[in-house]
């Protein structure tokens, strides 16, 4: 008996800590995430890495005459760099983006995410002829109920059955503090990302995001998205899955 699944649920709810628990000799484990960062966006993540390094004037004369090498030690569990691409909104000075530079990078997101969900059947396949998987394993990056596209979410529920893993109120406060203790990628629908930077700049009498905060925004916006995503990912787990 063949199974495939696709794990769908908030940014630090447990998907690829539960996959991970899965017998490594009987289940495929595909990342949309790893497959983004590894694949999609790699140019990009790499460019950002040396351009970062190229602004110590030693490290900038090493990499120039090819002495080192700046590359990313990417791994399912270990999305540092890419979270460290996508960012966070906010001062500068403390590590955040300024608008423009997110919502760029936050598209890119948007459409490398699109493009792993369309390799699920490559993988499968692949995953089936060279090791022999019967069973696979999507798991799905949080931000999956964002795409806003049917093609694509009937695509992967032809591919595989969603199961929802769903993040009760009383796990807010965890997954929040998860997030910033392990940063995952998160990519957030634009128009409510610009409603919710909107009420923080009215409540806290901020006239420029290069004043916020990173780290406070973040903590402003999480619990806003976990309720946020709730109706999107039952949406899709009752029409194709099981929650």
């Amino acid at each position: 008996m063949k199974k495939s699944i696709t794990l769908m649920g908030m940014s630090g709810v447990g998907k690829t800590t539960l996959s991970c628990k899965l017998p490594k000799k009987k289940w495929f484990h595909y990342s949309g995430d790893y497959r983004i960062a590894s694949h999609y966006l790699r140019d990009e993540i790499s460019d950002f890495l040396k351009k970062e390094a190229m602004k110590s004037p030693l490290i900038a004369g090493l990499l120039r005459t090819d002495s080192i090498y700046i590359g990313s030690n990417l791994s399912i569990d270990n999305l540092a760099s890419i979270s460290a691409y996508i960012g966070k909104l906010g001062n500068t000075a403390q590590g955040g983006l300024d608008i423009a530079t997110f919502l760029t990078r936050q598209r890119q997101h948007h459409k490398a995410e699109v493009a792993a969900c369309y390799d699920i059947g490559y993988f499968k396949k692949r995953a089936e002829a060279l090791y022999g998987y019967d069973y696979f394993l999507h798991d799905a990056g949080g931000s999956i109920c964002e795409l806003n596209d049917d093609d694509v979410i009937a695509y992967i529920a032809k591919e595989t059955q969603f199961v929802y893993l769903h993040a009760d109120d009383d796990l807010t406060e965890t997954i929040t503090q998860r997030s910033l203790d392990n940063p995952k990628p998160l990519y957030y629908n634009e128009v409510f990302l610009i409603k919710q930077l909107n009420k923080y700049k009215d409540i806290y009498n901020i006239d420029d995001v290069n004043h916020i905060i990173p780290d406070d925004f973040f903590r402003f916006i999480i619990p806003k998205l976990i309720e946020h995503r709730r109706s999107r990912y039952l949406t899709i787990a009752e029409r194709y899955g099981k929650v």
